[in-house]
């Protein structure tokens, strides 16, 4: 029995959010921590979102990956904010471990065709 292979752009998607995560724990400055972080922040959460939503159309899946990005990442931020413990390290790591989790064992399952 074949194992199904993972998308070509699962491991890149992995190796941002973990080197944005590393930008942000040893608190580099400039540029290149800023579109890191920003690159992730829009594409990391939503893309493990519309991964597990489980359709068949890729262009559905690339349609929803940014306001789902967008979404994740207010709701963990408002959610610290409103706990009290405000950290933007603790923010990236929330967001990393879900977008991990949700690449590696969200695309698991059947594919569902989405209805007009």
């Amino acid at each position: 029995m074949r194992g199904r292979r993972e998308p070509i752009w699962v491991a890149p998607l992995i190796a941002l959010g973990i080197c944005a995560f590393v930008l942000v724990a040893i608190d580099a400055g400039g540029p290149v921590r800023a579109l890191l972080v920003a690159a992730f922040s829009l594409l990391g959460p939503g893309a493990g979102m519309a991964r597990a939503l489980h359709l068949r159309s890729p262009i559905e899946q690339l349609a929803l990956v940014v306001p789902f990005s967008l979404a994740c990442t207010a709701v963990v931020a408002m959610a610290a904010l409103y706990m009290g413990w405000w950290s933007p390290l603790g923010i990236m790591g929330v967001l990393i471990l879900g977008t991990i989790g949700l690449l590696m064992f969200g695309g698991r399952g059947p594919r569902v065709a989405a209805e007009s």
